[in-house]
């Protein structure tokens, strides 16, 4: 496992160095002039990839019963799990599922204590927790590359919108906290604090790296690399707009409810499926979608960022239709409950 993942990180920092070296090139920053030559490689490349193709088909066949049928068993548990899950196109569930086997192979870690109090304390835990996994780190940079490869490239008028959706796949990892304490109400529960201050604490770890991406990307939306180009205000409140966006979308992502099957079915050509099945396949690209709408249009990113406070503080707020059915009961209850000490 350590020689695949040296192998991962070199093949992943040559994609990088690629990456830019494009964005260079589109960008006219860099000019290159391949000899003539140069043209035979990608034949050689070619041939070297088949040559490793047929090596590595020999070496998985010689060492194929090599395999231990707890790895195999294990492995089949995961993918039964991935196949329920996407049967429910639930792809945070997915992630779980792939996250828990990462967990269950890294096996244990070194307990580091909590310091402070009140919500700071689930501050530090998140920031302790990016600390010992730091690879999201990893994805929040990959994606401050987009708005400049979008705007070298030519496509300029999507730039906010794959942007956004870039920094929101790359600050789900950062969110595992929230998706916990989101679907373990219980869990939520025992800490004596409101629903609105547990996910305002866990939000400013993503948030100060949606601040840091914005600050990166925002000479991209000045048109440093051609494409749209900004003045300087525009440009930085359509970076920050295109942060919140991603944030805000990841959010979304993580503290969605399942799909319930216990609600009418709707006939459909595939079979009977839940009416918000569908769902699942846009949440969190719909609110990156909503706030981005106004700098997809040319419109002024004030827009934008009003629009993401709006969003921000339904977020914040976690209340959906059993919690409110919930108060509701409990409401009824104690008023009976009066009544009934009254009439005594």
């Amino acid at each position: 496992m350590t020689a695949l993942r040296v192998v991962q990180g070199v093949l992943a920092t040559c994609a990088t160095a690629v990456f830019l070296l494009m964005v260079a090139v589109a960008g006219g920053w860099v000019s290159l002039s391949p000899p003539a030559a140069l043209s035979l490689v990608p034949y050689g490349f070619a041939v070297l990839g088949l040559v490793l193709l047929v090596a590595s088909s020999v070496m998985a066949r010689r060492r194929l019963e090599e395999f231990r049928s707890a790895r195999l068993t294990s492995g089949g548990s995961v993918g039964a799990g991935l196949q329920g899950a996407m049967f429910g196109l639930d792809f945070g569930l997915m992630r779980d599922i792939v996250v828990d086997r990462r967990a269950i192979a890294r096996g244990h870690v070194r307990p580091a204590r909590g310091r402070w109090s009140g919500v700071w304390a689930l501050v530090l835990r998140d920031a302790q927790r990016l600390a010992r996994f730091p690879q999201p780190l990893l994805g929040v940079a990959a994606a401050a590359l987009t708005p400049y490869a979008c705007e070298a490239v030519g496509l300029g008028m999507l730039t906010p919108w794959l942007a956004a959706v870039a920094l929101m796949l790359a600050l789900v990892p950062t969110l595992g906290a929230l998706r916990v304490l989101s679907r373990t109400k219980g869990l939520a529960r025992t800490l004596p604090f409101t629903t609105g201050a547990i996910r305002s604490a866990l939000f400013v770890i993503p948030g100060v790296l949606a601040f840091v991406w914005a600050l990166i990307v925002a000479p991209a939306f000045a048109g440093v690399v051609g494409g749209v180009g900004r003045g300087v205000a525009q440009a930085s409140m359509a970076a920050v707009a295109c942060g919140a966006a991603g944030l805000l979308g990841a959010v979304r992502w993580q503290t969605a409810k399942p799909v319930d099957f216990g609600v009418p079915m709707m006939a459909t050509a595939a079979g009977a499926l839940p009416p918000t099945l569908v769902l699942n396949l846009v949440r969190g690209f719909d609110v990156a979608t909503l706030i981005v709408a106004p700098v997809l249009l040319n419109v002024d990113p004030i827009w934008s960022l009003a629009l993401a406070v709006v969003v921000a503080l339904f977020l914040r707020s976690g209340l959906n239709t059993d919690e409110l059915t919930e108060q509701a009961k409990e409401q009824r209850e104690q008023l009976e409950a009066e009544r009934a000490k009254r009439g005594n």
